[in-house]
Parts: C-alpha cells; structure tokens; sequence
C-alpha cells in the first residue's frame, strides 16, 4: 500500500526545478559573439519529446517527495545523476536542429533555467548525500561520472557550439597564459605568508610586546578594503619602480603582478598566524616541561610535541 510522507526539501527543490524549465529560457541562439541571443524554452529547444523525458524525470522525483517508500532516496540519487547526464545531450540535440553546419559563427547560451537547473541539482546531491551518509569516495566516484560524461561529449566534439566552448578555442593561449600566471601568483602569495607567518608567531611567543603590536596591525589590514589597499600600494610601488631599473626589469609597478602578490601576502597574515599562535598556546607547558626534562633539544620537542 502506498502511504505518504512529505520530504520537504526535495519536494520544494524539485518543484522549483520544473517552475524553472516551465517559465525560463532553456538556452539561447546567438548569430555571433556580438549580437544578442533569442531565448527558447525547453520544448522550442530541443522538441516535445526530449522536453517530455526531462519533465517526466523531475515529476518522478516529485512523486517520491511525498511518498515512504524505503528506496526513494536511491531513486532520487539515480534520477538526479541521470538528469546531470541528460543535459549535455540536450544541448547537442539543440545544436543539430537549430544550428546550421554553415553557419560557424554561431553559438549556444545558456539560459536562466539551464542554470537554475543545474544549481537546484547540485543542492538536491548534497541533501542526497547528507540523508543516505555517502561517504567520502562514492561522493567522488558520484561527481566524477557526471563529469566523465560531459568531457567526453567535449572531446568528441559534441558541445562545440556552446559559447563557453568557442570563446576558450579561440582564446586557448591567453587562457593557459592565464591560469598559469594566477597559480604563479597564488602558490608565490601562500609561500611568502606562510614563511612570514611562521616567523610572526615564533617572534610573538619570544616577546609579549610583538604580540601587542601585530595582532591589532593584521586585524587592522583585514578591514582595509581590497580595492582601495591597491590604491595605496600604486603610489608607493610606482615611486620604487622608478629609483631601481631592477624591479622595472621584472615588471614591478604600482599596477600588475607585485600588488596584487602583497595583497595576497597581506589578507592571508591574519588567519595563519591566529590560528598557529593559538594552536602553540594550546599545547600543555606541562608537556614541554617534561620533553625538556627528557634532554630534548628545542627543535626536537617542537615537532615531536608542538607541531605534531
């Protein structure tokens, strides 16, 4: 006998998920990079029948909101992935009926409800994944057969027509470029706050004085806006810039890499060197009075006591 017992959050995020498809743009037709697109709802985009599966999956989920059955969150899961599968084919199927094969300029855009979809999907994983206790690996094998999916329909050519995919083809190089000079810039930022860092906390756990003066300075950092802590270094870096052909050679100015690097430096102080102070502080002076007691060098009851 089938009996009724309301799952509150999929009920209410499912039927978002179908208001979203019903009254939102499914994706939109762009002649070129220029113009703008003309929307198209789910059934224009890719026909009733497509637009019929689709629909049919979420109301299936809606249906196991509001029953007991002890499998319903297995099918939930399994509909939910499936959708985050379907949807890459979908925008193929749009592709093939509405993009000629001639007319290479043009491109797909994503609508309101394509991403509204995708965003009430992920949502609805997560409380699938709280509610069945997914663990940390199946949660990973789960995410990465939805993405298995979507990058082979990429490499085989299928989501060619997406926007996205034609800006990043023909702007690959500056793209790399890039990322490349952003992780650059990040690994260089978390390098030199964590040398900075460690230096702080040990000069703060010698002298009760450096505590007192870099506390209230790195608090005083985090309530300096990012964009205005940019103006402030414009002036002061252009100046250097300007005595030494050195930093001029390696591109130091007031705009570019070398601000950006020192505001990194600079948001970044406060958590490390809090949170390593506190931790430090945490540690039983009983326990190092006894690994001293031991013969223990410095160094030694640091990592062994400390750190550990």
């Amino acid at each position: 006998m089938l009996t009724f017992r309301v799952d509150k959050v999929m009920l209410v995020l499912t039927t978002a998920s179908l208001l979203c498809l019903l009254f939102f743009d499914f994706v939109s037709l762009q002649p070129n990079r220029i113009l703008p697109g003309t929307g198209f709802s789910l059934f224009d985009a890719v026909g009733n029948s497509y637009a019929a599966i689709l629909i049919g999956l979420l109301l299936g989920m809606l249906l196991l909101s509001v029953t007991s059955s002890p499998k319903r969150r297995y099918w939930q899961l399994g509909i939910t992935l499936l959708i985050l599968c379907l949807l890459p084919f979908l925008l193929t199927i749009f592709a093939s009926i509405h993009i000629p094969e001639t007319q290479t300029q043009a491109r797909t855009g994503l609508g309101a409800s394509f991403w509204c979809l995708v965003f009430l999907l992920a949502l609805m994983l997560v409380e699938l994944k709280e509610k069945l206790k997914i663990s940390t690996i199946p949660n990973c094998f789960i995410i990465s057969l939805v993405l298995i999916i979507w990058f082979l329909l990429y490499s085989a050519g299928a989501l060619n027509s997406l926007a996205l995919v034609r800006e990043y083809t023909a702007r690959a190089t500056p793209f790399h470029q890039a990322v490349m000079a952003h992780f650059y810039l990040v690994g260089g930022a978390l390098l030199c706050s964590t040398l900075l860092g460690i230096f702080l906390v040990f000069l703060m756990r010698q002298y009760k004085a450096a505590e007192n003066a870099i506390f209230p300075l790195l608090n005083f950092i985090q309530t300096i806006p990012s964009l205005a802590l940019f103006g402030l270094l414009i002036a002061p870096l252009g100046y250097l810039s300007s005595k030494s052909e050195w930093l001029q050679s390696i591109n130091v100015g007031g705009i570019g890499w070398a601000p950006a690097l020192i505001a990194l430096i600079a948001y970044s102080l406060l958590p490390m060197v809090r949170n390593s102070f506190v931790a430090l502080n945490e540690v039983s002076a009983a326990v190092i009075e006894a690994a001293r007691g031991m013969g223990m060098e410095p160094i030694q009851v640091f990592f062994k006591f400390a750190f550990h």
